[in-house]
């Protein structure tokens, strides 16, 4: 159990580009990264978590991700997760397992790994794709 003594279901999975990583979305809507050279063995623990994001999707279920290719303009740092109500994120992965807390200068601007949300959707996302530099999204809406 890699939850922090939490029970969450596992609604998506996803390896990363260059397969060091698997990233884990759940029904809470909670998004995660895995060491999968720790995780996929028989002991795995807390210290398999690259990072996690408790409340990614803070109403829904987290349904499917896709990382961008390497030859896109942002290239794999930027990983999209949509929801069971449609919302689409973005998150810079770079900045997923840094602590936005500091102590010694709070005037700074926090970076925040969401960098872009778009809930145009009424239905859940149901997979993505990327064609010529556009990001893809498919959803249940009719």
């Amino acid at each position: 159990e890699i939850s922090s003594g939490t029970k969450l279901g596992c609604r998506s999975t996803l390896f990363s580009n260059d397969g060091t990583t698997l990233f884990a979305g759940s029904t809470t809507g909670s998004l995660c990264a895995l060491d999968t050279q720790q995780a996929c063995s028989f002991q795995a623990d807390e210290k398999s978590i690259r990072w996690r994001l408790p409340e990614a999707h803070p109403s829904s279920a987290l349904h499917s991700m896709f990382q961008l290719p390497d030859d896109s303009p942002t290239g794999p740092s930027v990983l999209a997760t949509g929801d069971e109500d449609g919302l689409i994120q973005l998150w810079d992965t770079r900045l997923c397992g840094i602590s936005n807390s500091n102590s010694n200068n709070n005037n700074k601007k926090k970076k925040k790994p969401c960098i872009l949300s778009w809930d145009q959707n009424t239905d859940y996302i149901s997979g993505f794709d990327y064609h010529d530099g556009v990001l893809l999204a498919s959803s249940a809406d009719c």
